[in-house]
């Protein structure tokens, strides 16, 4: 075990890019889900093809949304600016996400990198308030983008 006497519970840390400084956001997660990608097979109607064994077709690409679970936002106001502008313009706020899977050992230090593009929050879940537990600022917050890469 390392010298610190608390051990760092948040692994992901999530960037979010904006028109300027003052609209990017910092934050921190326990745990993500829906980090996959891929083609979605079709389902072949039976059509002409009489023959009984099954045909594998390509689809069109999916990507799933993105979950982000117990996390902790350092500049709360740029998450709430990005979910009002998403509840009074629409689809037009927009932004790219990058998501990095930090080294335990060296949390400065990423190990692998995600990118969201043009991703918008579905759904945010705020925590439950209790004075006698930990809580955390967000419980959960779920991610649509149109494409996942892998830097």
């Amino acid at each position: 075990m390392s010298g610190s006497a608390t051990p760092n519970h948040f692994r992901f840390d999530v960037l979010v890019g904006g028109d300027g400084p003052s609209r990017a956001l910092r934050a921190r997660f326990q745990e993500i889900a829906g980090l996959r990608f891929g083609p979605e097979e079709p389902r072949p109607t039976r059509g002409a093809n009489l023959a009984p064994d099954p045909r594998k077709l390509a689809g069109v690409g999916m990507v799933p949304d993105v979950v982000l679970r117990r996390g902790s936002v350092g500049d709360g106001g740029g998450l709430y600016l990005w979910l009002e502008g998403i509840r009074t313009r629409g689809p037009g706020t927009l932004r790219t996400v990058t998501i990095q899977l930090l080294d335990p050992d060296r949390p400065r230090r990423a190990l692998q990198q995600w990118k969201l593009s043009n991703a918008r929050v579905t759904r945010y879940t705020g925590p439950e308030l209790n004075a006698k537990s930990g809580v955390v600022a967000i419980e959960e917050l779920v991610l649509a983008s149109e494409r996942i890469d892998i830097d």
